[in-house]
Formats: structure tokens, C-alpha cells, sequence
């Protein structure tokens, strides 16, 4: 920890970058393992249940053969083989059915990894303090398009922190620049200018001059 003071003189810590860097890499791994896990649950459950359908299926159509090869002027031998044709057809639609639904499941499981992983890291870095929090969510939110992965989602944070942060290599947890009263942010409280570099940064993450100007960062 770096050792930093507060408006009113007091030492604060505050991360390092290198500190940054390791917190956000370890939520980021600690995410994309519980991810991992659950996902592995869901599909060794789908697994299973496809695996009883699949013998389900196997059965009837060696029934369905055994009946097939009766003699076909037996009564009521064609309604037999309708109703296990049926049962077949009714499997199969279940097991289409039941995959689409998983992949649904796993593509939810994966967002809600993402959207943890992202408050994880905010709420990290902020250490607590809501306005610090909620500053960083602004600017993430700013940023064009989806991430790809989790690298870059740990990128965007970091990104996030920066801007937020004015683009101090620490932050203080309390003091003029994050400290503000009320249930919305402040975003630029002080009307500090962002440098060349920020303005950059912004540019590259989609956001605009318009979007800015709008906050007196130019």
C-alpha cells in the first residue's frame, strides 16, 4: 500500500498500479473459475439427462423394429408401431429441446460471471467508498461496445479507474477529488481538466468530446 493524505492531512492508503493490476487479475481468475465450475454442474446434469433420452430413444426403435418385423396383417399392428413412432418423435423434440435450453443456461451463467466479475472489481477498488464505486461504473458503462473476455474486461476496469481517478497512479479512499454527498456521483466535482493522455484514453474506449465537455473534463 501507498501511503497518501486526505484533505485534512490525515494518511490514507491507497493501491499502487502494480497493487491494481494483482487485485484485478486475482477477481478476475477467482470469477472465471467459480464460471467454470457451475458450468461444468450444468452440463454433467445435461449430459445425464441426454444420456436417459438417448436410451429411451435406442429402446423404442428396437422395439419399434421388432414390431416392424411382425407379421403386418396382426390386428392392430400398424397402431403399435404409430404410438412408438410417437414416442420416438416425442424424445427427440424433448432432447432438441432440452439442449437449447441448456446452452440458454450457460450463456447466462456466463454473463452473470461477467456482471460479478465487473462489481467485484469496482467494488475493489473503490474500497468502500460508494461515490469511488459508482464513478468507475460511470465510466465503464461510457465505454463502446462488449468486451471480448475476461482479460478485457479486467483491461476496461482498470481503464474505468483511471479516468475516474483523474489518472493518479493512487487514489486516496477519502479527500476533494472522489468525495461527494448524495446518492448520485459527482463526476468531476473540482472541473479538472483531463490531460492529453486521459482525453486519449477516452477517445480509444469510444467515448466522445461531446461526452466530455458535458462533464468539464475539456
Amino acid at each position: 500500500m501507498a501511503e497518501l493524505f486526505n484533505k485534512e492531512g490525515q494518511v490514507v492508503e491507497a493501491y499502487t498500479q502494480e497493487e491494481v493490476e494483482q487485485k484485478l487479475d486475482e477477481i478476475r481468475q477467482s470469477t472465471k473459475s467459480e464460471v467454470e465450475s457451475q458450468k461444468n454442474e450444468e452440463i454433467e446434469n445435461l449430459n445425464l439427462e441426454v444420456k436417459e433420452k438417448d436410451e429411451a430413444i435406442t429402446q423404442l426403435r428396437e422395439d419399434l423394429e421388432k414390431e416392424k418385423s411382425k407379421d403386418k396383417n396382426l390386428t392392430g399392428q400398424r397402431r403399435i408401431i404409430e404410438e412408438k413412432e410417437k414416442k420416438i418423435e416425442g424424445l427427440e423434440t424433448g432432447m432438441k429441446n432440452l439442449k437449447e435450453e441448456m446452452e440458454k443456461r450457460l450463456t447466462e451463467i456466463a454473463n452473470q460471471g461477467k456482471e460479478k466479475m465487473v462489481k467485484t472489481m469496482i467494488n475493489e477498488l473503490a474500497r468502500g467508498e460508494k461515490n469511488v464505486a459508482e464513478k468507475i461504473e460511470f465510466w465503464y458503462k461510457k465505454f463502446a461496445g462488449e468486451p471480448a473476455d475476461e482479460t478485457e474486461i479486467q483491461e476496461r476496469v482498470k481503464n474505468a479507474y483511471t479516468l475516474a481517478t483523474g489518472g493518479k497512479a493512487t487514489i486516496p479512499i477519502t479527500g476533494p477529488v472522489i468525495s461527494a454527498a448524495g446518492g448520485t456521483p459527482v463526476i468531476n466535482p473540482t472541473g479538472e481538466k483531463f490531460s492529453s493522455e486521459l482525453t486519449d484514453l477516452a477517445h480509444r474506449m469510444g467515448i466522445s468530446d461531446k461526452e466530455l465537455k458535458k462533464h468539464g473534463y475539456i
